[in-house]
């Protein structure tokens, strides 16, 4: 990471010492010996507490001025899943202090030690630690703390609290054997051969020169052996495009009764989670074959990626996938087929929890381009034990049911995700095309 694509939260410094428990301790023993002394006359209590009242007057000699402490902290903006990121906690103002404890963020340091004591010399310090990043999407680690101490710990300032910014850390990029998609009929560029006539890589036949024939298209071989200027005729190679519908607003859980909580974040073992490690899974594999890829959020369609190709496009899908947080109060504005180009096999995943979702896959159904309906609900449901929202449950269920049937009467190819199968299904799919 470059210093561009890292933020940095900084706290402002403290304003002043402050007496300890320490301290307030040495108060409490001094006016209880003196009262006991004067009660019952015993100076030899006074002298037992002596060698304290000596260490406390030398420790309060040496306190020096007006502290002031300051923490910054840098966050690099993405990260990989289980990759190295590193934070930066600046630590400056440290002059008139001898202690400095740090507070680590959640997540950031070695694990099970979340303090560290750091020496006040030199008055300004940077600790470079790791950050967990084991799980993706948006990780907010909290807040990092420092407080100084002076005096031999007898007086400290208050603790100055740096919040950590966000780091976008990005799902893993696996991929798969997938078959090719059918080539689009419109577009002259890409990596599929077509039986199309026109410029590309394919060979058709060699056929006798024509006027308008271009002078690179001859073949000389071919021309010296029949004594006739001859040339290649070659098809088109056309590009294909996969569009990844995802429905966002729901991340349904194996526990029914968490499914009307609002969450703030991904479960990656919800069905939010398993949607974005299928979209992910099949943007690699394509784009590794050189189709064009894009992504239509069902929640909110202007945060979509548009088609495209290359390592670049990935990223792009990634960086967009990792920052979904779900959302069951959005509601999915009218869909825009114009965002699915023509003859694009089309992939929608959802747990297919209710009927908004019925509209999109029928209307691209009734287009006849390739739909596939990935069912992205856990398996191992675990069922309310109360008799009135177990029978809920059932409902919702036997609706859900019925409404994956409808689909698959439509002519829709419904499945669960499966990442050894999705080659498989892909290829089923391009068969029921054919013999539609």
């Amino acid at each position: 990471m470059t210093p561009a694509d890292e933020r940095e939260h900084s706290a402002r410094p403290a304003t002043g010492w402050q007496p300890t428990w320490a301290m307030r301790r040495v108060v409490v023993i001094f006016v209880v010996s003196a009262g006991m002394t004067l009660v019952f006359g015993r100076p030899a209590i006074a002298l037992a507490v002596l060698p304290l009242g000596v260490g406390t007057a030398l420790a309060l000699a040496g306190r020096q001025g007006r502290p002031r402490p300051r923490l910054r902290v840098e966050m690099p903006s993405m990260a990989e899943v289980d990759g190295q990121a590193a934070a930066v906690m600046s630590v400056s103002g440290l002059e008139a202090s001898e202690i400095v404890v740090l507070r680590m963020p959640h997540g950031i340091g070695p694990p099970g030690a979340p303090y560290v004591v750091l020496a006040a010399d030199p008055p300004d310090q940077q600790l470079t630690v790791t950050a967990d990043t084991s799980s993706w999407g948006m990780r907010d680690y909290g807040a990092a703390g420092v407080r100084v101490a002076t005096a031999d710990g007898l007086f400290a300032t208050p603790v100055v609290i740096a919040h950590t910014a966000p780091v976008r850390i990005l799902p893993p990029a696996r991929t798969v054997d997938v078959p090719e998609l059918p080539a689009r009929s419109a577009g002259q560029v890409g990596a599929h051969r077509t039986r199309r006539p026109g410029d590309g890589s394919e060979l058709l036949d060699v056929r006798e020169f024509r006027p308008g024939d271009r002078v690179k298209r001859i073949d000389w071989r071919v021309s010296a052996r029949r004594g006739v200027l001859h040339v290649r005729h070659t098809a088109i190679d056309a590009d294909a495009d996969l569009v990844i519908c995802l429905d966002t607003r729901y991340d349904l859980t194996p526990d029914v009764m968490s499914w009307h909580d609002r969450s703030s974040g991904v479960d990656q073992g919800g069905s939010l989670g398993v949607a974005i490690g299928a979209a992910i899974t099949l943007a690699a594999s394509y784009l590794r074959l050189g189709d064009r890829v894009g992504l239509v959020d069902l929640a909110v369609p202007y945060r979509g990626v548009q088609p495209g190709t290359g390592v670049r496009q990935l990223m792009r899908i990634r960086w967009h996938l990792a920052g979904i947080v779900p959302d069951a109060q959005l509601r999915r504005r009218r869909f825009d087929e114009g965002s699915v180009p023509r003859g694009a096999a089309v992939v929608v995943l959802s747990p297919y929890i209710d009927d908004q979702i019925d509209p999109l896959v029928g209307t691209l159904a009734r287009t006849h381009r390739d739909v596939l309906a990935i069912d992205v609900l856990p398996d191992a449901l675990r069922m309310p034990t109360d008799r009135a929202e177990l029978a809920a449950a059932r409902l919702v269920l036997a609706e859900r049911t019925e409404r994956l049937a409808a689909l698959a009467r439509r002519g829709v190819l419904v499945a669960r995700w499966d990442p050894g199968l999705i080659g498989l299904l892909m290829r089923r799919r391009q068969r029921l095309r054919r013999s539609a």
